[in-house]
């Protein structure tokens, strides 16, 4: 883990309010991510090279190897700056720069399907959690705490 990462755990752990028990820490995982981006670029950058004759081809392939990484470079800055804590009372943290605070009972459903979507039922607190390493762990913590109402 890197020191950026511990720090930002640090961070959110100091904010535990007393008597919380951490139950589970949300991972993300990037290489799904970047994936695509790095195969568009360098089909792209291939095929710029295989037509460099034409001009335009050429200034259109290197656009969109550029588009590509920038767009690569925004989803690993999104990923990395992504954390999520659930103890025995709330989930919170931040994910796609939306911090979050959500308590079990304000948890109204949770959807797994490409992700972990977290609905309280308002649209400014609701958190849809992608590329979690660790998802049904976490959305289990979740469900175990959700029962006890």
């Amino acid at each position: 883990m890197s020191k950026q990462k511990q720090a930002q755990l640090d961070q959110f752990q100091q904010e535990l309010k007393p008597g919380e028990v951490l139950e589970a820490i949300g991972e993300f995982r990037i290489l799904p991510v970047l994936f695509p981006f790095f195969l568009i670029a360098a089909i792209s950058f291939v095929v710029g090279r295989v037509f460099s004759s034409s001009l335009m081809l050429l200034l259109a392939t290197n656009l969109i190897c550029v588009w590509m990484m920038a767009d690569a470079a925004r989803a690993l800055v999104t990923i990395q700056n992504s954390c999520v804590l659930v103890t025995n009372r709330r989930a919170f943290g931040l994910a796609a720069g939306k911090r979050f605070n959500l308590t079990h009972h304000q948890i109204q459903q949770i959807h797994a399907r490409r992700g972990l979507f977290l609905d309280s039922g308002e649209a400014r607190s609701s958190v849809f959690l992608k590329h979690l390493c660790n998802q049904k762990t976490v959305q289990a913590a979740i469900e175990q705490h959700r029962k006890k109402k």
